[in-house]
């Protein structure tokens, strides 16, 4: 076996390792491991602030927008 066979297969076992930890946990792992995905505590997606400079397009409440931002 080459010096580049040995590389290319630890490389593969490595992505299958990571990728079996991924499967295994449910895929939540990346969710948990960032801390900042909700650093607002908001409650629905209307609550999150909006960067400086921007605001938000009035909607009215039987509007598909106003459904949107009611989504936790």
């Amino acid at each position: 076996m080459t010096e580049n066979q040995k590389k290319l297969l630890r490389w593969g076992i490595a992505v299958l390792a990571v990728i079996g930890g991924i499967v295994a946990t449910g895929g939540y792992y990346f969710i948990y491991l960032n801390r900042d995905s909700n650093p607002h505590n908001a409650k629905t997606i209307g609550e999150i602030p909006l960067p400086i400079g921007y605001t938000r397009v009035p909607a009215k409440e039987e509007s598909y927008a106003a459904w949107l931002r009611s989504l936790p």
